[in-house]
């Protein structure tokens, strides 16, 4: 498994040889930016959060390279969970404990 970012061009995203990609805390402003970009460059992504941007809420639904689970990062045995049915090969982490959304 290996990751390359590239900076400073049009796909600043590439990552080889990841295809399963999770998200915790893609359901936020800047996770869901990361989700857009990851399922732009043809990967598949699981999001993990309490809830989602109101503007995800509707693409999620459309988009079978998606995955929502909801799932909160204070409940160890909830994540791990999460874990072990996507099983990913990369993990983005932009979670925090702000303002909780409902799905």
């Amino acid at each position: 498994m290996s990751a390359v970012i590239r900076h400073g061009s049009e796909d600043d995203i590439t990552l080889a040889e990841v295809d399963r990609v999770a998200v915790v805390g893609g359901g936020g402003y800047v996770g869901w930016h990361i989700v857009l970009r990851l399922v732009g460059c043809g990967h598949s992504v699981a999001i993990m959060d309490l809830g989602l941007f109101p503007e995800a809420r509707e693409a999620v639904s459309a988009n079978k390279s998606i995955t929502f689970f909801r799932v909160d990062i204070r409940e160890k045995e909830e994540l791990l969970d999460s874990f072990k049915r996507y099983r990913p090969k990369t993990v983005y982490h932009v979670a925090s404990y702000g303002k909780q959304t409902v799905a």
